[in-house]
């Protein structure tokens, strides 16, 4: 998922769910998409169309805007969730991110968290949050393609380069 070209055009709340080990519940036709992240040592098993997706302290998640899913805390763990609004379709499922800097994240997700609840700058909300993307997609690119990356740049001029190589 290419973080780098979301386009938000609203922030429709921000809340923290508690989730308890055990706890179940069905989300129906989500009416936004959301950004998931864990606090602390929590995990979420969400199952959408028979796939299971964790989320954890190293694995943000987005939830898709319309779909439904069902969900399962695995350990007791504090969610904060940013619930939004993009220009153009984001996802249809599901999506695990892999955090390379948890603490980052979560340091602005609080921040945000705060901001909404007094009615801060929208500005700075919206800022915020995408600096929580921009980091989420470092991450992604540090942890997965960086070396393909780096290969490609440095031996792109070469004639015999092929998609397998």
């Amino acid at each position: 998922m290419d973080f780098d070209s979301i386009v938000i055009t609203d922030i429709t709340s921000v809340i923290n769910v508690f989730s308890k080990k055990g706890r179940r519940s069905e989300v129906k036709s989500r009416p936004t998409y959301g950004l998931s992240i864990c606090n602390d040592a929590g995990q979420i098993t969400y199952t959408q169309s028979g796939v299971r997706t964790v989320e954890d302290y190293s694995h943000a998640v987005i939830l898709p805007k319309g779909e439904s899913y069902s969900l399962r805390g695995d350990e007791t763990g504090s969610f904060p969730v940013i619930n939004f609004n993009t220009l153009s379709p984001l996802t249809d499922r599901i999506i695990a991110v892999p955090l390379s800097n948890p603490e980052f994240i979560i340091k602005h997700c609080k921040e945000i968290q705060k901001l909404y609840s007094v009615g801060g700058s929208r500005a700075k909300i919206f800022s915020l949050l995408y600096e929580i993307f921009s980091e989420l997609s470092a991450s992604k690119e540090s942890n997965i393609l960086k070396p393909a990356i780096k290969y490609i740049l440095d031996n792109y001029s070469i004639p015999t380069l092929t998609n397998a190589t």
